[in-house]
């Protein structure tokens, strides 16, 4: 069978150069597909107008020796696969050059016509794929460095950044020379447990709170997937959805800037209106002469008037708390002795002497007591807690707020979603707040509140 791989004998023995020539004729290859050269010279000059697929080198040649030879030859002929002919003193530095990227080595004492044909096709089938995997990189590379959104890839343990495009450096404020000193966990916000939890799947889709090198914040978008040639090794796609958040946050303030506008007119109305009739009903009521026999009934509605215009104050106090008007301490004092007024569970509110009003400077005040309100309401309503303890104090230089009931508990993934803890969740990511809620079946519920 005809063979038209084209080949080219680097070598200045003449003779061992034909032997070479005529093994590879009778193995079938075209003698016009063969040529021999003595020299790195005359190699320059007959690749001009002959393109060899594979290159037989011996090392030590007219002008040339040692490993300069194959640099040399590597240079001229890069689209060659080259395989390195060698006497027994040379294996070694053979075996070396392989390693540096030639295909296969050859003893000369050992050229035959079947072990010549099995090198040169291995090389060349060899010499073909590596640079298909080449193409694919380069290609990879290319498709990798233009994107316009941010790409990595993440390898290790710890995930260390491997590769970055410019997209990643300019979002993440990073200069190149420091990618190979980065991992992604340093730009984690308290959550490199969760994310490291993630690495675990061959891909995922997760949104996280990262900080930048200069500290700046950002709601980065991953969207990961495991390499399958790198079994450690992911290709990980971010996308900024910082301003997208802030665009929701916005609008979430909007309409609860609104809906708590509606409270304060919907309070003051129950107040100044409908409670002010009921009591001037009352007065009217009882100042009529009524009749001794009706007076169990008129008692009845005595009292009836008596709970409706309670419930009205306890709705608008629910709606517009006045004391929260002098600070959040009063207000939250205020709402632990109403809740102790119940006589239906202990409610203890402790403040550390480090913690003041100015403490909450620059906060939104009627946010974390509404965040509050809703924990109180919920450990009444559904906790059956016998207990709630309520706690400021100042943790490294910052404010923290801890609620904590002895109640029942809960599986958070069991209640997701319901809206007293969506409620709370909402708050906390609208006031730009830490924390949030921890409880376990039959051990209670917390609730920690801190500034970002």
């Amino acid at each position: 069978m005809t063979k038209e791989t084209k080949i080219l004998i680097v070598e200045d023995d003449y003779f061992f150069g034909q032997l070479i020539h005529f093994q590879l004729s009778a193995a079938g290859y075209l003698d016009s597909h063969i040529q021999q050269v003595k020299s790195i010279e005359e190699l320059i000059e007959i690749t001009e107008f002959f393109s060899p697929e594979i290159v037989l080198l011996d090392l030590n040649i007219d002008d040339s020796s040692g490993i300069d030879t194959y640099f040399k030859a590597k240079k001229i002929c890069s689209y060659s696969a080259i395989v390195i002919l060698t006497g027994n003193e040379d294996e070694n530095l053979a075996h070396r050059l392989v390693k540096e990227g030639a295909q296969d080595y050859m003893l000369k004492g050992d050229a035959n016509s079947k072990l010549l044909t099995k090198t040169i096709e291995y090389s060349r089938e060899r010499f073909l794929q590596q640079n298909r995997v080449i193409a694919s990189e380069r290609k990879f590379r290319s498709v990798f460095e233009a994107s316009p959104l941010p790409v990595i890839t993440v390898v290790g343990n710890n995930l260390d950044i491997e590769m970055a495009n410019d997209a990643f450096c300019n979002l993440y404020e990073l200069e190149k020379s420091e990618i190979g000193r980065t991992s992604l966990l340093d730009f984690c916000q308290n959550t490199q447990k969760e994310l490291l939890k993630e690495f675990t799947n061959d891909s995922f889709y997760k949104t996280l709170i990262h900080k930048t090198k200069n500290g700046k914040l950002i709601h980065a978008e991953l969207i990961a997937n495991k390499m399958l040639s790198e079994k450690d090794t992911f290709v990980i796609l971010i996308i900024d959805k910082t301003d997208e958040v802030l665009f929701e946050s916005k609008k979430y303030m909007l309409i609860s800037n609104a809906q708590e506008g509606e409270k304060k007119i919907i309070a003051r109305e129950l107040h100044d209106g409908l409670a002010q009739n009921l009591v001037l009903l009352k007065l009217w009521f009882e100042s009529f002469n009524i009749d001794k026999s009706q007076e169990k009934s008129i008692s009845s509605y005595s009292d009836l008037l008596n709970n409706s215009i309670k419930e009205i104050k306890n709705i608008s106090y629910s709606l517009l708390p006045p004391e929260l008007d002098k600070g959040l301490i009063d207000g939250v004092k205020s709402l632990t002795e109403r809740v102790r007024m119940l006589k239906s569970i202990h409610c203890e509110f402790v403040v550390s002497k480090e913690i003041s009003e100015s403490s909450f400077y620059g906060v939104d005040k009627f946010n974390i007591f509404r965040i509050m309100q809703e924990f109180i309401n919920n450990s009444l309503k559904h906790a059956k807690a016998d207990s709630i303890w309520i706690n400021a104090s100042i943790e490294s230089g910052k404010w923290k707020i801890l609620l904590k009931d002895d109640g029942v508990g809960f599986d958070k993934s069991a209640v997701e979603g319901s809206l007293g803890i969506s409620n709370i969740a909402s708050r906390m990511e609208i006031g730009k707040l830490r924390g949030g809620l921890l409880s376990e079946l039959g051990k209670g519920t917390e609730l920690h509140i801190l500034p970002e």
